[in-house]
């Protein structure tokens, strides 16, 4: 089902006239209720500075106003499924990603990193944890996994990336004996099992704004495809 979209006066701000659309949007008699609305921007900034003009702008006219959920779009699939464990922070991901490459085989790991680091060089290997966690995270946001890139890339580098992969797989098992589970893999799992579209999943009912998020990743599109009729 195609995007309804809704196009505003390029010679106006933005976030004003989106703020006077969504109150017609909500109006009920002298009541404004966005309650089972969810508001997308681009970044927290956007969001707040909205959330001040729809109340502003509901006050001087007198009525109630129940105000919608404005997120990112980075913080949006989150919104939309019932996540089966809590998500590991930031540093749990990182140490997790270190302890996994000390647990792979050295022969195998110089294939990727040709100068390992010695044991003893904890900031190092705490360094090409966050490198892998980065990369892991540019990848998921394009729908992949280091697997995917294994199968799918370049024949003269399926070794190194097979190499990743086990890698990939011993930190997410390291997540799972912690009763923890890593964001990304978490969006992706959602993706592939139809989560989002599901009756069941947080929020079904709301409607969803894109609010100027033009530059949307290839996962999140996905998740976009599966809510289209919202």
């Amino acid at each position: 089902m195609a995007i309804p979209r809704t196009f505003l006066d390029w010679s106006n701000a933005a976030l004003p006239q989106a703020a006077d659309w969504l109150i017609r949007q909500g109006r009920m008699m002298s009541h404004v209720d966005l309650s089972d609305t969810i508001v997308v921007v681009p970044g927290k900034r956007a969001g707040r500075r909205l959330l001040e003009l729809l109340i502003e702008r509901t006050r001087d006219h007198g009525g109630r106003f129940s105000r919608p959920t404005v997120t990112t779009v980075g913080a949006l699939p989150e919104l939309l499924y019932e996540p089966k464990f809590p998500f590991a922070s930031e540093l749990v991901q990182r140490l997790a990603w270190t302890h996994a490459l000390r647990q792979t085989d050295c022969r195998e790991l110089s294939r990727v990193i040709p100068q390992l680091p010695d044991d003893s060089d904890d900031a190092r290997w705490l360094e090409l944890g966050e490198l892998l966690s980065k990369q892991h995270r540019e990848l998921a946001a394009d729908g992949l996994n280091f697997a995917d890139v294994a199968e799918k890339g370049v024949k003269r580098e399926a070794v190194r990336w097979s190499v990743l992969r086990k890698v990939q797989e011993t930190y997410l098992r390291l997540l799972d004996d912690l009763g923890l589970w890593d964001l990304q893999t978490a969006r992706l799992f959602a993706i592939e099992h139809q989560e989002f579209a599901a009756e069941s999943s947080l929020r079904a009912s709301a409607s969803i704004v894109l609010l100027g998020t033009v530059d949307m990743n290839i996962a999140t599109r996905q998740v976009l495809e599966q809510i289209s009729g919202r």
